[in-house]
């Protein structure tokens, strides 16, 4: 039996944003455990969007798209110890490379460590 009907609005583009960030903030939290910074561009976010968006299923691919493409990605740079605790890591999309890249800041810690 039916109560209600709910109508909902088709996402925006900025909604969509304010959901990948969100859904970035879970990312984030995981990073600074391991005392790792990240920054993550637009043209990232919008990437993620382009890809991931699907105006059906609304906003529910991104996190799925986030863990299989980025945060995986993000987990190969730490356990190669390319990312290592104290760095800060610059997210961008390389459309012409058609992949991540992923500028690494070495922290006082690892910089500490080659003296």
């Amino acid at each position: 039996r039916l109560d209600d009907v709910v109508v909902f609005s088709p996402l925006t583009g900025s909604n969509l944003r304010q959901v990948v960030r969100l859904q970035l903030a879970d990312v984030l939290r995981r990073l600074e455990e391991l005392d790792v910074a990240m920054h993550i561009t637009d043209s990232a976010v919008d990437h993620v969007l382009q890809e991931a968006h699907d105006p059906q299923m609304g906003a529910r691919p991104l996190k799925r798209y986030l863990e299989r493409h980025l945060v995986s990605r993000l987990s190969t740079l730490i356990l190669t110890d390319e990312l290592t605790a104290g760095s800060a890591v610059a997210v961008d999309w390389a459309a012409k490379r058609g992949d991540w890249d992923f500028r690494i800041t070495p922290g006082q810690k690892a910089e500490d460590e080659d003296e």
